[in-house]
């Protein structure tokens, strides 16, 4: 018996209506009969199962593979971004993929952030990434302060809600959360800001005067109150 020999199915024992060739495989010199349309293929390397086994698979990666979603996924809300190893930015990934809200400010920055920064979102929504959304914090026990904060005044906007205070949508009758709590004391603004004040007075300085503008009020009032 040659390499290359063709028989019948019917001669060697096979498939009566297929045709066969004598093959040797190159790695384990193993002797087999394979089936002639199969051998003709052009990826046909005439390995046997075992050593075809062994090969190491080279599977494309990236958007060269057949299962490519763009490389964007969402996490806990938070959309995260698929990293190159030569990218710039790749030391900010975890398991390839980074937070796309750090990588916008970051590259906004020219360099990577530090594991300690944090990137808070001004509207509260995860996904709006826009670049005058995100605001940079040194230090994350700050921005979980004002995450905190905003949180607890959503808390008192919704008991607001609840207890029938219903803002109207109409900009000419729109009635505000501050103009609320200053009519109805059982809610009072004066609450939520000494609250801040005592529990997080390391960032008051930076954010409480802002917010008492845009509620009308001023720190003397607060502290009467």
């Amino acid at each position: 018996m040659k390499v290359g020999d063709i028989s019948s199915g019917a001669k060697i024992g096979k498939r009566v209506k297929d045709w066969f060739v004598f093959t040797v495989c190159p790695d384990c010199e193993k002797q087999r009969w394979v089936r002639r349309s199969k051998s003709q293929l052009g990826n046909f390397t005439g390995l046997c199962q075992v050593c075809n086994g062994k090969r190491p698979r080279k599977t494309p990666k990236g958007d060269k593979h057949w299962q490519w979603k763009g490389g964007r996924k969402i996490e806990s809300g938070y959309i995260r971004v698929l990293l190159y190893k030569d990218d710039f930015f790749f030391p900010m990934a975890h398991n390839g993929y980074v937070a796309e809200h750090r990588l916008i400010v970051a590259q906004h920055l020219n360099r990577c952030l530090l594991p300690w920064e944090s990137v808070h979102h001004k509207n509260g929504i995860r996904t709006d990434n826009r670049l005058e959304n995100l605001e940079l914090f040194p230090a994350s026990f700050k921005h979980n302060s004002i995450t905190r904060w905003e949180t607890y005044i959503k808390q008192r906007e919704r008991i607001a809600f609840k207890a029938g205070y219903e803002k109207r949508k109409s900009e000419e009758a729109t009635v505000s959360l501050a103009d609320m709590c200053m009519k109805h004391r059982k809610f009072g603004i004066q609450t939520v800001v000494g609250w801040f004040v005592e529990n997080y007075p390391e960032v008051c300085d930076e954010h409480l005067t802002a917010k008492l503008e845009e509620w009308g009020l001023d720190e003397t009032n607060t502290e009467k109150s």
